[in-house]
């Protein structure tokens, strides 16, 4: 009888100890899911950062390549300004030389009337 108590009490024992190892088994796998899910979203979170950082930087791209064009733009204005004063000039002058030379005719007709 004291056998069997025995046996019974280590049967129950072993039951005890297979539930709690079943129980730790359990954590393991829980907490195991949830490392994977943590690393999951951190990895969801890295690429959106670096499609942001990659969003940023071709937006920071793109201002400079406007930026430059439009630089390059006043640059040509300027020029085409430039170049337009000196034929306005050129202009200017051949008409006063053409006034002057006409004045002198005038002068010369005068002279000889």
């Amino acid at each position: 009888a004291d056998e069997i108590k025995r046996l019974k009490k280590e049967k129950q024992e072993q039951e005890k100890e297979v539930q709690e190892s079943k129980a730790k088994l359990d954590k393991v796998k829980k907490d195991k899911e949830e490392l994977k899910r943590r690393e999951q979203v951190r990895r969801e979170e890295m690429e959106r950062l670096k499609k942001d950082a990659q969003e940023r930087a071709e937006a920071q791209q793109h201002q400079q390549a406007l930026a430059s064009k439009l630089s390059q733009e006043k640059q040509e204005r300027g020029e085409l300004e430039r170049q337009q004063v000196a034929e306005l000039r050129r202009l200017q002058a051949e008409k006063q030389a053409r006034e002057e030379e006409e004045a002198a005719r005038r002068a010369e007709l005068e002279r000889l009337a």
